[in-house]
């Protein structure tokens, strides 16, 4: 398993901007949502991105579906799964790290208790170079699947 804890300091520059409480939703009443392990979250981006995230229960991969595009130019439907690094970094702040087909790099900040997110990601520039963006979010626990 990838999981580890990491110094809450590490990120503090990250988690420190941007944070905003959000309503809990009924899915956390209800399952209480306080990890992405084995968990389905829907990301709510700042530039109209909005994303379905299925965690394995383990933490070692993350499926992800393009529900609504907004300015990024993704394919709505485009579902992806990758290898995931998912650290707490502390209580209910959880980093997600992983490096897609197409070279885009994206690190995910998740603090489960307010349902905001904090997302930087990098793609080759083609010249050597990288180029990055970072955004804010919402996060909603969507209820378990059931199989």
């Amino acid at each position: 398993m990838k999981l580890r804890a990491l110094a809450p300091l590490a990120l503090a520059a990250v988690l420190a901007a941007g944070t905003t409480a959000a309503a809990t939703d009924t899915a956390d009443s209800a399952n209480a949502c306080r990890t992405p392990l084995g968990r389905s979250l829907q990301l709510t981006l700042d530039d109209g991105l909005v994303m379905r995230f299925d965690y394995a229960a383990d933490g070692t991969s993350l499926t992800g579906t393009i529900i609504a595009a907004g300015d990024t130019g993704g394919e709505v439907g485009h579902v992806t799964t990758v290898p995931v690094d998912l650290a707490q970094v502390s209580t209910g702040v959880w980093l997600a790290n992983w490096i897609e087909a197409d070279d885009l790099t994206i690190s995910l900040v998740q603090d489960m208790r307010t349902r905001t997110a904090r997302t930087y990601w990098s793609y080759s520039l083609g010249d050597g170079h990288r180029g990055g963006e970072s955004h804010t979010g919402t996060l909603t626990c969507l209820p378990a699947v059931s199989s």
